[in-house]
C-alpha cells in the first residue's frame, strides 16, 4: 500500500496470511514478536487465502500487508504492493521445501517413493543448472509474467537443496516455533520426524 513505506508502519494495521496456523500466519507471528507488537492488538493477522485475494484485498485497502512467499514478487509485479523484507530475514533457520510421505507408503512402496525423490532432485538439478529455459517453462505453466518469474527463480534457487540431507538445526527451530505460538501441542523426537532412507540422493 502507497502508505506503507517500512515494516513499522505496519503497526495497527491488518496483515493477510493464507490461512490461521499455516506458515504464512506464523510467519506474521514471528514478525509481530520482532517488532516488539503484541500479535492481538498492535497487528490484526487474518487468514484470507490465496494470491488473488490477497492482491484485492491490498488494492481494496482491507490489507496494509501480506505475509507470502514467491508470489510476493507478482503482488509488486502487478503494483497491489512492495516487498519490505524477504522473510529469511526473520530466522535462517527455517526448511522452505520439503518432500512428505507416510510411514506406510515408505514400508509399503520403498522403491517409488525412492524413484519420486529422486525426480525431484532431478528436476531441481536442471532448474539450477538452466535458469533461462526453467524460468520460460514456469511462465507459462503458472501464467506469471516472465519478469517476476525471473525473479521468484532467484530467490529460490539458493533454497534448492542439492541431496535432500535435512538440517536438524532447523527442524529444531521450527518445532519449538510451532509449540510456542500453539500449532503444534507436543513436541516429538526430531529422529520420528525424518528418515535418512533415501538421502543423500544421488543423481
Amino acid at each position: 500500500m502507497p502508505k506503507v513505506k517500512r515494516l513499522e508502519d505496519l503497526k495497527g494495521g491488518t496483515i493477510g496470511c493464507t490461512a490461521v496456523g499455516a506458515t504464512t500466519w506464523v510467519f506474521a507471528r514471528m514478525l509481530a514478536k520482532e517488532m516488539n507488537w503484541d500479535p492481538e492488538k498492535d497487528v490484526r493477522i487474518i487468514g484470507v487465502g490465496g494470491l488473488d485475494a490477497q492482491m484485492a484485498g491490498l488494492k481494496r485497502g482491507e490489507l496494509q500487508g501480506t505475509i507470502y512467499g514467491d508470489a510476493g514478487v507478482v503482488i509488486e509485479a502487478e503494483g497491489a504492493g512492495h516487498i519490505l523484507m524477504r522473510l529469511d530475514e526473520l530466522t535462517p533457520k527455517w526448511i522452505s521445501l520439503v518432500a512428505y510421505s507416510t510411514d506406510d507408503i515408505i514400508k509399503a512402496k520403498r522403491d517409488v517413493a525412492g524413484r519420486a525423490l529422486k525426480s525431484i532432485f532431478q528436476g531441481a538439478r536442471f532448474c539450477r543448472d538452466n535458469a533461462g529455459e526453467s524460468i520460460k517453462i514456469a511462465s507459462k505453466a503458472i501464467g506469471w509474467p516472465e519478469a517476476p518469474t525471473k525473479r521468484a527463480y532467484e530467490l529460490i534457487r539458493p533454497l534448492l537443496s542439492t541431496d535432500g540431507r535435512m538440517d536438524l538445526e532447523a527442524m529444531k527451530f521450527m518445532q519449538g516455533t510451532l509449540l510456542d505460538l500453539g500449532v503444534i501441542k507436543t513436541r516429538l523426537p526430531l529422529t520420528d520426524m525424518y528418515t535418512p532412507d533415501f538421502t543423500p540422493v544421488k543423481l
